[in-house]
């Protein structure tokens, strides 16, 4: 035999299937239950050889010979060795289970102060939670088969036999899975061996949520009419609503989540180093600002505080290619591409419309020269190889030479800057100069060169260059990592985000440091503006968070005072 399993819980027939499967690993089984302590107040777990429910002819005339409770002395309670305990709690908020469960979990410490504890839930909530992840070695599970469970404890058993010691942990990320019928999240901490779920949460918001998505397809930050371009009126209220929404939906406020995530800030120190990234299916809930959820008790929307991200889960019938794994140089990304577009002017699309409008007005940019030379400063000061400009003109076949100069080198990152327009069909397009006006480049060919040419990082700094059609052409072409804007922004406003984001990048920061090092001083250096709602990160990437061997928490400020009097100034237009 393997050793002693002490299960405690009330339902039979878990018991009989978990019995069965433990059995057939070697393990001996001993059932318990939790009891009132009428002599000495608080609980006791009184434990037999008999199953909850069983008739035991023995405890009627004799429980002092059948049973050990912690009621006895304590060298007969020690002399009762248990490799583990599985504890049961069964059932919803409005009851006990949890609490009970608890209970039990700390009479069992009390006597075997390291006892293994694996607890099996239907719902995890955060008192419970908080008790595994501050009482370890223990750990939840939630609507597993019992065989899945055996394995668990067993892992479980060899970890609390382990001597490895564990360094310092330097991030976390937490994966929340969306789609229509259900929301569940998985978290994990660097320095620990298993991941926290993953956990379904309670999905009672999911009509809620189809309304939000409705309500965002046609949301814009920016109106066009007679009168020029104004501002959305109370854009501020509605993300922060629509924030204070999804932070319910999602379970970020309460519950197993909520608990996970306070461990962790505790013990990072700081919520930056905790990532977010939802995972999302292309045909519902792209068009939800996941992104803006807003922390109902910190009071902030919570890209301020943290890195958040997304992932488009896609079906292999709807791939055209796999993201590169090349490796990553040393230095951070090497080969840097910099597309200049300074296309101005009038765009007509036979067929498509642009708000109410038959044709986009693209202003002239005035920021992207300032763009490009602030990056190459911050390469030169991090002893990067400069980026190679690629400088868009009116009088040459703009979209072939494009779509060449990406796929025929192996880029680690593409950055455009100029226009892009979201018709309202969805589509989006790319703007080059042409003789007659802006030319289009439709999203699905960029993609598909940038992949070719092995990007690991696009990053589009134009308008409505992360609309959901272009997040799943990237996606969908296999581009690992995407950085852009959903909605309208100012020029200048844009040209800033790219500065704080290569600045970190050059720091050798991993890339969700890096864009929420961007957000958070966008942020901070225009308080009155909406620019800090609309970047994007999308990454296809398994492994986003953790950081490289070089990196640092904090990325240095290499913003020259020449660029920061351009910050300082006032946009002339929008990308």
């Amino acid at each position: 035999m393997k050793g002693r399993i002490l299960l405690i819980g009330t339902d039979l027939a878990w018991c009989e299937a978990l019995t069965i499967d433990l059995r057939n690993g070697d393990w001996e089984v001993v059932y318990g239950t939790l009891k009132a302590d009428s002599q000495k107040g608080g609980w006791q777990v009184v434990h037999d050889a008999q199953k909850p429910g069983a008739k035991n002819k023995a405890a009627n005339t004799s429980g002092a010979n059948h049973k050990r409770s912690r009621t006895a002395t304590d060298s007969e309670a020690k002399n009762e060795l248990f490799a583990a305990a599985v504890i049961a709690a069964f059932g919803n908020h409005s009851n006990d289970s949890a609490v009970a469960a608890i209970n039990a979990a700390k009479v069992l410490r009390g006597t075997w102060k390291t006892i293994p504890l694996l607890f099996d839930v239907s719902v995890p909530d955060y008192p419970l939670t908080a008790f595994t992840l501050q009482a370890p070695p223990a750990r939840i599970v939630s609507r597993e088969r019992s065989d899945s469970i055996v394995v668990i404890l067993e892992a479980l058993v060899r970890r609390q036999t382990s001597s490895i010691r564990h360094r310092p942990p330097r991030f976390a990320a937490f994966e929340i899975s969306c789609d229509i019928a259900s929301v569940s999240f998985a978290a994990t901490l660097d320095s620990d061996a298993d991941t926290v779920g993953p956990f379904s949460l309670p999905w009672i918001h999911n009509r809620r949520l189809k309304e939000i998505d409705e309500q965002y397809k046609q949301f814009r930050l920016y109106n066009h009419g007679k009168t020029g371009r104004e501002l959305s009126a109370d854009w501020s209220t509605k993300l922060k609503d629509t924030g204070s929404q999804l932070c319910t939906a999602i379970g970020l406020d309460e519950g197993a989540q909520a608990a996970v995530l306070a461990a962790y800030v505790s013990k990072l120190h700081e919520l930056r180093h905790v990532h977010f990234r939802f995972n999302l299916p292309n045909d519902g809930m792209v068009h939800i600002p996941f992104e803006l959820v807003w922390d109902n008790y910190r009071a902030m929307h919570l890209r301020e505080l943290a890195p958040i991200a997304r992932r488009l889960v896609l079906d292999d019938r709807q791939i055209v290619g796999k993201p590169s794994h090349r490796l990553v140089r040393k230095g951070s990304y090497s080969k840097v591409l910099f597309i200049s577009s300074p296309a101005h002017g009038s765009l007509y699309i036979q067929g498509l419309r642009f708000g109410e409008s038959e044709t986009f007005k693209a202003a002239k940019l005035e920021f992207i020269q300032q763009e490009l030379d602030q990056l190459k400063k911050i390469r030169a000061d991090a002893k990067l190889p400069e980026p190679k400009e690629l400088l868009l003109s009116e009088n040459e076949k703009q979209i072939d030479l494009v779509l060449k100069t990406l796929a025929k080198k192996q880029w680690d990152i593409v950055h455009f800057a100029g226009h892009s327009v979201c018709a309202n069909d969805g589509e989006v397009f790319l703007l080059l100069p042409g003789p007659q006006g802006p030319v289009p480049l439709r999203m699905q060919d960029f993609a598909r060169a940038a992949q070719e040419g092995g990007a690991r990082l696009v990053v589009l700094s134009s308008c409505e260059g992360t609309s959901p059609d272009a997040v799943f052409r990237l996606a969908q072409a296999g581009v690992a990592a995407v950085i852009g804007f959903r909605w309208e922004v100012e020029d200048a406003e844009a040209a800033e985000f790219s500065l704080y984001l290569y600045e970190a990048l050059a720091a050798n920061e991993p890339i969700g440091r890096a864009f929420h090092h961007a957000v958070k001083h966008l942020k901070a250096n225009h308080i009155r503006s909406p620019t800090f709602a609309s970047p994007m990160l999308i990454v296809q990437d398994e492994v986003w968070a953790k950081p490289t061997a070089s990196g640092r928490r904090g990325a240095k400020n290499v913003v020259s005072r020449e660029s920061q009097k351009v910050i300082d100034g006032e946009s002339v237009g929008a990308g």
